[in-house]
């Protein structure tokens, strides 16, 4: 069934906080993001699209690295 969703559903389906999907939304970097459905200055999704756009996404197997120039705090908290 196609059910309109709001930001804050929309970010529980990606699986991220409805402030984090709303920076995303709003930002200048092209990031991909759903279809997104605009009236006025809300925004709207489809929960069929979503679904589909989450679908479609690349996995990615590679484990998270940290930034470069960052040693590792050993037990006592000190680098």
């Amino acid at each position: 069934m196609n059910s309109i969703l709001s930001i804050a559903e929309t970010a529980a389906i990606i699986g991220c906080s409805p402030r984090t999907f709303k920076n995303k939304l709003w930002s200048d970097k092209k990031t991909t993001l759903p279809p997104a459905h605009k009236a006025g200055r809300k925004v709207y999704f489809v929960r069929d699209e979503v679904e589909q756009w989450l679908i479609n996404q690349p996995v990615i197997n590679a484990p998270a690295k940290r930034r470069p120039g960052r040693p590792r705090k050993n037990a006592q908290g000190v680098a």
